[in-house]
């Protein structure tokens, strides 16, 4: 399959529009790249109670190939 426009294209306009999206009803305050860039997983959500989750930015859910104990097991601030 052809690759017409690289995930970081969608990672920062998830950046831009995060606050049409919530997390189980808490609203998403602020968004962050993890460093380096494009590292996974992609960006931390800043939830209003200022809880830090992670989360992975993938074009099609088929596309998401990580070990998802990494997201489960992270110790949320």
């Amino acid at each position: 399959m052809v690759k017409w426009i690289d995930e970081k294209v969608l990672q920062t306009y998830f950046k831009e529009i995060f606050k049409l999206y919530d997390y189980k009803g808490k609203n998403i305050i602020s968004v962050r790249f993890n460093t380096p860039f494009d590292s996974y997983p992609d960006i931390y959500c800043v939830l209003e109670d200022y809880k830090e989750i992670p989360a992975e930015v993938e074009w099609k859910t088929s596309d998401f190939n990580h070990n998802i104990d990494v997201l489960k097991d992270m110790d949320f601030k």
